[in-house]
């Protein structure tokens, strides 16, 4: 697996939030975003359909709790190649365990600042 698998599903992310379209909450623009996400997700390590059916469930645009699992999403997708870090946050790993499958995990760049973020939100600010 390439980076460009990864950095591909997870600009899809980024995108499809960002648009108009889904500031406005729109049901078709939901609809389309969870279509093109599966499909991404197809050939790769991640479950788009069990993705798709938790965060992106057909309805009137994104809930805000959904919006930040996906921006959180993208950014590990971006820092891991072998998908290691993303799967360990969907499953529902704690941010220490994925500080530290980030260091012992080869080619994998945790920044700074999710390193911070995942520092950040395990004391609670």
């Amino acid at each position: 697996m390439d980076f460009a698998v990864n950095n591909m599903i997870a600009n899809l992310i980024e995108s499809r939030l960002d648009s108009p379209e889904m500031a406005r909450d729109s049901l078709h623009a939901a609809l389309q975003f969870g279509d093109e996400f599966e499909q991404a997700c197809l050939g790769s390590p991640l479950n788009g359909k069990a993705i798709r059916e938790k965060l992106i469930p057909f309805r009137y645009g994104i809930e805000s709790g959904h919006d930040y699992e996906l921006r959180r999403l993208a950014k590990l997708l971006k820092a891991d190649a072998t998908f290691t870090l993303a799967n360990m946050y969907l499953s529902g790993s704690d941010n220490q365990d994925i500080c530290r499958a980030a260091e012992a995990t080869p080619g994998c760049n945790l920044d700074l600042q999710l390193r911070g973020e995942l520092f950040s939100e395990d004391i609670g600010l």
